[in-house]
This record gives structure tokens, sequence and C-alpha cells, in this order.
């Protein structure tokens, strides 16, 4: 770590003040790049390449994650995608797949509902054929008319079918 000490005195016209001014810069010299930083303290999030049922989507995230409510996971520009832990297709590189849904949270209450945004499987616990939950996808069509949570597509699905769980770091 470099240390800069810049000094100065400034006169103000016609010598009524006299001003002193001492700052301290602090340079630190560092070999990442501010991407890299930033990535590293960025959460990761994924989904996953397993099916579970509506009842068991809480426990389908590995150690150090949980089961993203989508409020977590909209905005992916300060996330990182874990491709390693995740779902990839061909054409993901390092990012999420496109138009793959999976069971996200809601921040609701319990709800069995068929409404987007409302039904959560009583809050993942059912895995009843009676109950519904919600699922996202980040939606492939890139010239498709935005809805409320775009870049995500909503819908609900019944609790009693097993697909992938969206999961974001603790």
């Amino acid at each position: 770590m470099e240390r800069l000490k810049i000094a100065g005195r400034f006169d103000v016209a016609g010598g009524c003040l006299v001003a002193g001014l001492l700052v301290l810069f602090t340079i630190a010299v560092s070999s990442s790049s501010p991407a890299s930083v930033k990535a590293s303290k960025q959460k990761r999030y994924y989904l996953t390449t397993g099916a579970h049922l509506g009842g068991a989507a809480l426990t389908a995230c590995e150690s150090g994650f949980h089961m993203a409510s989508l409020w977590e996971i909209r905005d992916t520009t300060d996330l990182t995608y874990d491709a390693e832990r995740g779902t990839t297709r061909a054409d993901s590189g390092s990012g999420p797949a496109a138009e793959l849904f999976g069971w996200i949270r809601t921040g609701g209450g319990g709800s069995g509902s068929p409404a987007p945004g409302v039904g959560n499987c009583e809050a993942w616990t059912s895995s009843e054929v009676s109950d519904l939950g919600t699922m996202v996808e980040l939606n492939g069509q890139w010239t498709a008319a935005a809805v409320n949570v775009s870049p995500w597509n909503a819908v609900t699905n019944l609790c009693s079918d097993a697909a992938p769980v969206w999961c974001v770091e603790e």
C-alpha cells in the first residue's frame, strides 16, 4: 500500500482569510480488477438441475443457498449465475438458461391459488394436486412485450409436479 500526502496553503484575495489544507490520499494497489472485485461480492444464484415437488422446494438448494424469492433475484445485474451448480444450455455461456421454469418464493402468505405470484404450494409445504405454486423463467423472446415482472415470465403449476427450483446465496 502506498501513501501520498499533499499539503497546501491557500491565501484568499484581500488577505482576510488564510486557510490551511492537509489532504491525505491512500492509494491501495491491488492485483484485482474492479470487475473481479465486484463479482466476488455479488451473491450467486442458480436453477437446480434436479426437479422437486412443490412441497420439497424449500430443501432443494445446496448448503449456503436457499430457495429464492423473486424479489431476491428479479434484477440479475447485481448477481452472478453459478453455472457450476445450476442448469445451463448450449448458449448459456456463464449465465442462466432462458425459457426454463423453476419454483420461486412469492413473499406472500401460504396459498394454493392459481394466480402467479400468489400461489406457493401453501408456503412450499404441499405437494397436493389441488394446490398450485408459482414458477418463473427468464424470457428468451427478446422482442416480446414487457410484463410486470420482466425479464421474467411467471406461471403457476401443480404442486404435485416436479420442477427445478431457483436458489440464491445466503
